[in-house]
């Protein structure tokens, strides 16, 4: 009975170092992946930059509309910005490209552009596209009613 003891404790369990090589393993793999979830990814990033730029032309039209008055954001294609007097000024994520398609140029310069909310709502219109790696995300701003959307 004693004998039949003995071998049951011996194979019951891990060796010390099955153990460091599993927790060594583990640790080497986890070192390789974070790297790939730390940061967001492009499509993220992407999504995050249509989402201020449509946030800002919501604003600057609801602004145009409680101020009974003309307002106008800025994009500035260039360097990445947009701004309104209704929305302070913000920057596309690293790598992004945007290109905008309006009715009427707003600037002497080629490379910013425009969008002009009016009292009663409507705007001068157009399209933005943002591209990165590939990727794009496209928001509409109808002439007529002014609102802004993903399209």
């Amino acid at each position: 009975m004693r004998h039949l003891r003995r071998i049951c404790l011996s194979t019951a369990g891990f060796s010390l170092l099955e153990m460091v090589v599993a927790v060594a393993i583990l640790a080497l793999v986890s070192a390789m992946l974070m790297p790939l979830l730390a940061g967001p990814s492009d499509s993220l990033k992407l999504q995050a930059s249509a989402r201020d730029l449509l946030s800002a032309l919501r604003a600057t039209r609801a602004a145009a509309i409680a101020g009974n008055t003309e307002v106008a954001l800025m994009l500035d294609v260039e360097r990445r910005t947009f701004e309104s007097p209704a929305f302070p000024r913000r920057s596309l994520e690293p790598g992004i490209a945007a290109k905008i398609t309006f009715a009427a140029p707003m600037s002497e310069k080629r490379f910013q552009g425009g969008f002009q909310f009016f009292a009663d709502g409507s705007s001068t219109g157009g399209d933005v596209q943002l591209e990165m790696h590939g990727r794009t995300a496209k928001i509409c701003v109808d002439w007529f009613t002014g609102a802004a959307r993903n399209c």
